[in-house]
C-alpha cells in the first residue's frame, strides 16, 4: 500500500487504508508522493510482477486479469481520490510497464460515508481491497 502523507493528519477513522492493511497478511505500508522515495519498493518491482489497483485509461478490470506468476503483488495507492492521482502521475514513468486494473462495471454501491466519493462507483481503500 502506497499512502499519500496527508492520510496520516486525518482522523482514525477515516484513515481506511490502515485499517485495509492491519486485514491483509504481508502487507506493507510505503508513506510518500513518489515510489522513487522507496529503494526497497523499486527493487521489488523490478524482481517481482506488481499490479496497481487504480482506474487508469489503461486499465483492465480486475475480473479480466490473468496473473502471469503465482505470486503477484498488489499495490494500493492510499489517499484522496486527488491526491491519488497526483501519485499516479508523479510515478507514471514506473508504472509504464505495470499492470493497471480496476473494479470493473459491477462495484458495489459504496457504503462509507465519512468521505464524500467525487462519483458513482467509487470506493474507499477499505471496500476497494476487500473487493479485490
Amino acid at each position: 500500500m502506497f499512502t499519500h502523507p496527508h492520510e496520516l493528519h486525518r482522523p482514525t477513522v477515516k484513515q481506511t487504508g490502515r485499517f485495509c492493511a492491519k486485514g491483509i497478511e504481508n502487507c506493507e505500508v510505503k508513506i510518500g508522493r513518489k515510489f522513487t522515495e522507496h529503494s526497497d519498493l523499486l527493487e521489488a518491482m523490478e524482481k517481482e510482477e506488481f499490479i496497481l489497483l487504480f482506474p487508469s485509461k489503461d486499465s483492465i478490470s480486475v475480473f479480466d486479469f490473468k496473473k502471469v506468476s503465482s505470486k503477484v503483488n498488489l499495490l494500493v495507492i492510499d489517499a484522496s481520490w486527488k491526491q491519488a492521482k497526483e501519485i499516479f502521475n508523479a510515478n507514471t514513468e514506473l508504472l509504464k510497464d505495470v499492470t493497471k486494473i480496476n473494479l470493473g462495471d459491477h462495484v458495489p454501491v459504496s457504503k462509507f460515508t465519512i468521505r464524500k466519493q467525487p462519483q458513482e462507483g467509487t470506493l474507499c481503500t477499505l471496500e476497494a481491497g476487500k473487493f479485490v
